[in-house]
């Protein structure tokens, strides 16, 4: 499988860093995950939504721990390449 990984938005504030969007053999595009910054680390996590009763459900989920673990790298290696890049302001 190949893998392309691309930053949608960014924000300078707040804990959510920016959105991504992971492509797999381009004909597959996964969107909605979101970069998280949490006691000056940063984190990706699965898009989600909110159900009737308020609580927040993941909308995909990869078994594969390696796998996931992989594209998770890969998302936040993107994201750090593109601050870099556009030397935006992380604060």
């Amino acid at each position: 499988m190949n893998f392309r990984v691309t930053i949608n938005k960014t924000f300078n504030k707040g804990d959510l860093k920016g959105f991504a969007t992971l492509v797999v053999d381009e004909k597959i595009y996964i969107t909605g995950f979101k970069i998280i910054e949490k006691q000056g680390r940063l984190y990706a996590f699965y898009g989600s939504r909110k159900d009737k009763q308020g609580k927040y459900k993941d909308i995909y989920f990869i078994t594969d721990k390696e796998l996931r673990q992989k594209i998770y790298r890969m998302i936040l290696v993107e994201y750090q390449q593109y601050i870099n890049f556009n030397k935006i302001d992380r604060c």
